[in-house]
């Protein structure tokens, strides 16, 4: 299809105008709330717009005077249309662990899904979803460990995951430690700081936490054979 030059010109003058819109949204946004604004997009309520901004989801007016915070629920279609922004947001930050820094606990055989679990040594029930690893496992469900010591940085338990992730045998080393069997003291260059960050970021509230790969949260401590249920119904 041939368009006039005419044509043509106006449609780049259309883009180049929503894209400076769309900067100038983004700026008064980010000085509204005095963080750096991601992403801006129309929600379909007119005058209201969707604002990512430290891995987090609100809704600003235009005139970036009013917020809102709390789930946008589509009752037609019955989605949940923040909890869906979220899960884009954190599919971004899984992407940067598809080839690595994760503790990884394969599937047996044919790999059918993959979980990943925000994980702290010191939590009861994250103890007793790793119990359940080796059943997920035979299930065909590749589990991926990232750390998350609710403690914080300057804890015992940071210390801790800090040596099962620099132990020579990693997975050997957190199964146990959450036995409660000692873990001897090791450091290196480790990714327990980064996957701490990106939790805060993502809005992880406590562990354990699994995640889909599309960004999904399944939730927190279930047996594998509820998780391996949940996972099939999505298929």
């Amino acid at each position: 299809m041939n368009l006039s030059r005419p044509l043509v010109t106006a449609l780049a003058l259309a883009v180049t105008c929503s894209v400076h819109a769309d900067d100038a949204l983004r700026g008064a946004f980010s000085a509204r709330l005095g963080t750096e604004v991601t992403s801006v997009k129309p929600t379909p309520i007119a005058g209201l717009y969707e604002v990512r901004a430290d891995g987090q989801v609100v809704y600003m007016t235009r005139d970036a005077r009013y917020a809102l915070q709390g789930s946008l629920l589509d009752l037609e279609s019955r989605r949940n249309l923040t909890e869906d922004a979220r899960a884009e947001i954190r599919r971004g930050e899984l992407v940067a662990y598809a080839n690595g820094g994760t503790l990884d606990f394969p599937a047996v055989g044919k790999q059918r899904h993959v979980i990943y679990i925000f994980t702290d040594v010191d939590c009861g029930y994250c103890r007793r979803l790793h119990q359940e690893v080796p059943k997920l496992n035979q299930a065909g469900v590749t589990v991926r460990y990232f750390a998350y010591p609710r403690a914080g940085l300057e804890s015992d338990a940071y210390r801790l995951m800090a040596s099962v992730w620099c132990a020579d045998d990693p997975r050997a080393a957190l199964t146990a430690a959450k036995s409660g069997a000692s873990v001897p003291a090791k450091t290196c260059e480790n990714p327990v700081k980064a996957h701490f960050d990106m939790g805060n970021r993502i809005g992880v509230q406590g562990t354990p936490s699994i995640l889909l790969e599309d960004g999904t949260e399944l939730g927190g401590y279930a047996p594998a054979d509820q998780i391996v249920q949940a996972l099939d119904k999505r298929g």
